[in-house]
């Protein structure tokens, strides 16, 4: 499980980059990565993090000693870190909604962290432990994703075409233009003559 999950955020980094530099192919091969991701933590969180092999998930010998409210954690964190990875996906390609994920995912990893640190007493449990490093990576993610003002992935990805970029963020400040899209629809017509 952990392979799969190092090998879906290696991908997603990769193709991020190729992303912003338009190679081909690039955007679909993160939006699955991402996807990956987000379909791992929210349905085998507790398994990734508590170590419990796939073919081992429905049995109940897997769950002895694993206390209940340390389970509930990861399954609740799990679905946060799904639902920042959905977030992320969404401002990436700047989807409708994105804020609304960014932000209500930002807020509970906070809290979910908060409540890691403060209320689970030292030593903790192993799962626990990797459950925080994880929430810290995808919780800076979320905020700096969050930070970002809009139209800034397209700035940098479409750097070659100004005109394209202006027309672009001329659009987004007034979405039901029928000028501008007409205006926009060109500009990537020309853009894509090239």
């Amino acid at each position: 499980m952990k392979r799969l999950v190092n090998i879906f955020s290696i991908t997603a980094i990769i193709s991020l980059i190729g992303y912003l530099f338009n190679f081909p192919g690039s955007a679909m091969l993160l939006l699955i990565s991402l996807l990956g991701l987000s379909i791992v933590f929210f349905y085998f969180s507790f398994a990734l993090f508590f170590e419990i092999p796939f073919k081992k998930i429905t049995n109940k010998e897997s769950y002895i000693g694993i206390n209940f409210n340390n389970l509930l954690l990861v399954i609740l964190t799990g679905f946060l870190f799904s639902l920042s990875l959905i977030g992320v996906l969404f401002k990436i390609f700047e989807w409708p909604g994105f804020t609304n994920l960014l932000l209500f995912g930002a807020i509970g990893l906070l809290i979910s962290l908060s409540f890691s640190i403060l209320f689970i007493k030292k030593p903790r449990p192993k799962p626990i432990e990797s459950l925080i490093k994880v929430n810290y990576v995808i919780l800076f993610t979320t905020v700096v994703m969050n930070l970002l003002p809009l139209g800034l992935l397209v700035e940098i990805r479409y750097s070659d075409y100004p005109e394209y970029v202006k027309a672009y963020k001329e659009w987004v400040n007034d979405r039901d233009n029928p000028i501008l899209q007409e205006r926009l629809k060109t500009e990537e017509q020309k853009m894509r003559e090239f």
